[in-house]
């Protein structure tokens, strides 16, 4: 082979080489497409599944949550009687101590007749306690019976 046909050739091998080059270029960007495009489905897959899982999560929390604020309220509940007991106590014992430090016969009187009144009203405030329990016993009953009569 001479120099002129080396020359000759030359052109055509670039013009090969630049079409080659093109077509492979042509080629990977259309495989890189692809794969950018599996990956991002992957990717979409991957964020359901960790929204599925973060939901699932957060209502299984949620219902923790709930029962704890239950248990809450209950302890609330028997922290407001206890108060309430205390108080009564209280009031009881600032009775007691007018009637024991009164100085003259009307002091006496009065304090006797304030511990009195304030008897009354504990015994007023146990019996109503003692209705309400009763209503809601029969409530209760009267739910459980419609409970048994259904099939």
């Amino acid at each position: 082979m001479n120099a002129e046909q080396l020359i000759g050739a030359a052109p055509w091998a670039v013009a090969t080489f630049a079409l080659t080059w093109a077509w492979q270029v042509y080629v990977h960007r259309d495989a890189r497409r692809e794969r950018r495009e599996a990956k991002a489905a992957e990717v979409e897959q991957h964020r359901d599944d960790l929204t599925l899982k973060l939901i699932k999560t957060a209502t299984d929390e949620a219902a923790q949550v709930r029962k704890e604020i239950e248990e809450v309220r209950q302890e609330n509940k028997a922290l407001r009687a206890l108060e309430e007991h205390f108080y009564h106590f209280e009031q009881a014992l600032n009775h007691l101590e007018a009637v024991l430090t009164a100085t003259d016969a009307d002091a006496r009187k009065v304090a006797e007749k304030n511990a009195n009144a304030f008897l009354t009203r504990m015994r007023r405030l146990q019996q109503a306690k003692g209705n309400i329990q009763q209503e809601v016993q029969i409530i209760e009953s009267a739910s459980r019976l419609e409970g048994r009569d259904k099939p």
